[in-house]
């Protein structure tokens, strides 16, 4: 007989991934396990397994509750659609590498707002400049773990999501890629690269690309124009729109997609609307009104948006009462679904702090004398809600 499993609590992650950055089962907190055999070893997973099979949210996994209590997909419930395909059996409990995230490496051309020194190189050099050499203490430029992931039995990986950084400047993992080649696994594996999207693919890539099950590129895009870059600190709108466009044109298989994704920030809230134009004019069904091209991508996950938990400064901490209720009227007013979005406002865990309001401001003063960004200029609807 199969063995259920509880859909409120089962987490695909927690018996098939692992996360050659944080040395876990996915991002929910750093680990010290070099591999997936240590990891299925560790006391402390079996544990969380025990809970999660069992019909309990372990506190360890409040990167997805948190989402999930607020009316948004989380890593764990997109997951689950994984299930079908790799367990066909029913074999829920059966721990395998079936889902790798492959750390690239921290080496990156931009310092977006909302990341920091442990992703990237460059705010990493922000951080010195800032902060003094105690920031290269805390921090250091990190590469793929290569020795380990190369020891790793990938008979059954399906899933690989390359992080960094930026992929495409830590060439280093495509040793990973090419082994899953050489050994005859790439053609039930999938590719998702989390990518900043300022940068054509490499030779060596495209070279490989074939090989897989498909291979998705997944842009982020916080603003459009200013607010982009503002956000996407270093980056050039104009710069980015012609990479993309340049990006797709490399590709000349059949098996790649481009998705986008939109990290909502207290920095973009207010540009949503134009965000999610401008991803529906790239992808989607051009025939059809806009809206309902807007909900037909959303639908089929090709543009992901998830609310920021941190730097608390950048959530949407830093909103009063009064100042939510204006994002709000600015959130109804969409031609587009952002219930998800009112959800947020209205969580418990977004209420005012006015100590994250503070560092807030703190912040915009130090990105306007260190990148000379003015808030006022790039972001100006924010501004006059935030600086009446």
């Amino acid at each position: 007989m199969i063995e259920p499993y509880n859909p409120d609590t089962y987490c695909w992650y927690a018996f098939s991934g692992y996360d050659s950055n944080h040395k876990w089962c996915c991002c929910v907190g750093l680990g010290d396990l070099q591999n997936f055999q240590q990891l299925n070893q560790s006391p402390r997973i079996q544990e969380i397994r025990h809970h999660l099979k069992n019909g309990i949210k372990h506190p360890d996994c409040w990167r997805c509750w948190h989402p999930e209590s607020i009316g948004e997909s989380s890593t764990r419930t997109v997951s689950l659609k994984w299930i079908q395909d790799t367990m066909p059996q029913g074999n829920y409990y059966d721990p395998k590498l079936r889902a790798l995230w492959l750390d690239s490496g921290t080496v990156c051309n931009l310092s977006c707002r909302t990341c920091s020194a442990m992703w990237s190189s460059t705010h990493l050099r922000e951080a010195k400049d800032r902060h003094g050499s105690a920031a290269g203490v805390v921090y250091k430029i990190q590469k793929t773990d290569l020795p380990y992931l190369l020891e790793e039995d990938f008979s059954e990986i399906y899933q690989i999501f390359v992080i960094g950084g930026e992929p495409l400047l830590n060439l280093d993992h495509l040793n990973v890629l090419e082994k899953i080649v050489a050994d005859g696994h790439a053609h039930h594996c999938r590719i998702t690269y989390l990518t900043n999207g300022t940068l054509p693919i490499p030779d060596r890539l495209l070279k490989i690309i074939p090989e897989f099950k498909d291979v998705n590129f997944m842009v982020s895009v916080d603003g459009v124009g200013p607010s982009f870059e503002y956000t996407r600190t270093k980056a050039n709108w104009n710069k980015f729109v012609e990479n993309v466009q340049h990006m797709r044109k490399q590709i000349t298989s059949n098996n790649v997609l481009f998705f986008f994704n939109i990290t909502i920030s207290v920095l973009n809230v207010l540009k949503l609307t134009e965000i999610m134009t401008w991803v529906a004019e790239q992808i989607g069904d051009q025939s059809l009104p806009i809206a309902e091209r807007v909900a037909q991508i959303k639908a089929m996950g090709h543009m992901d948006m998830t609310t920021i938990v941190g730097p608390s400064y950048y959530t949407l901490n830093v909103l009063t009462s009064e100042q939510k209720a204006q994002v709000r009227e600015y959130l109804k007013a969409s031609p587009y679904d952002m219930s998800n979005v009112l959800n947020a406002l209205d969580a418990e865990n977004y209420r005012y702090s006015e100590i994250a309001a503070q560092q807030f401001w703190e912040e915009v003063a130090w990105t306007e004398s260190y990148h000379g960004m003015s808030l006022a200029d790039y972001l100006p609807e924010l501004y006059r809600i935030l600086h009446p």
